[in-house]
């Protein structure tokens, strides 16, 4: 009987800790999920000062590549900041909460060594301004 109570226990506190980690999951996506429909001026009302802002050229067309601020969520720390993609427009296009994750995003978007459309080769950093004004050119 006594078996029982303590593998009862420890089954209760692992699904505590796994409810805990899917909360906090989402409360970190929540934190840096940009607004449906968001534009670049918007989000940079948002959060004005990201990591860093590059613009590159991908199948003839102009990006601009957000590199943002980490959230914090209690206990969880993410792997990578999020990163968000901007057409030339100011569309939001693409973006994940952990730019260390998402192999599709990657893959897509070249920022893993094996796919490199984001490069040194293809890209510029710029400042929030800069890429205001291109999007304003446009």
């Amino acid at each position: 009987m006594k078996t029982i109570k303590v593998i009862a226990l420890c089954l209760f506190v692992l699904a505590l800790l796994y409810a805990l980690v899917i909360f906090e999951n989402k409360v970190y996506v929540a934190a840096v999920r940009p607004v449906p429909n968001t534009t670049l001026a918007a989000f940079f009302e948002r959060q004005p000062n990201p990591l860093k802002v590059f613009k590159f050229t991908y199948q003839r067309k102009a990006y601009i590549y957000v590199v943002g601020n980490y959230a914090t969520s209690g206990w969880m720390v993410a792997s990578g900041p999020p990163a968000y993609i901007f057409d030339d427009s100011g569309k939001l296009v693409d973006w994940r909460p952990d730019i260390a994750e998402g192999p599709n995003f990657a893959q897509y978007w070249g920022t893993n060594r094996t796919n490199l459309f984001i490069s040194p080769d293809n890209s510029t950093v710029i400042s929030v301004e800069e890429a205001k004004r291109l999007v304003m050119a446009h």
